[in-house]
């Protein structure tokens, strides 16, 4: 079977305005297949939308 999503091993990392960097993925994977319903869960600021964002 071969999924419609994979990410593999990503990472986001962001500067803030001080050129700091933070690390806001660190090494997600995911698999989504056809007939899968899935859920994404998480507080404020978990990195729900970036993930999204990314697999977009």
């Amino acid at each position: 079977m071969t999924a419609i999503v994979e990410l593999k091993n990503a990472t986001k990392i962001v500067k803030n305005g001080f050129d700091e960097e933070k690390i806001i993925l660190n090494d997600v994977s995911l698999e989504i297949f056809e007939q899968d319903f899935i859920t994404i869960l998480g507080g404020n600021g978990a990195g729900k939308s970036t993930l999204f964002n990314t697999i977009a």
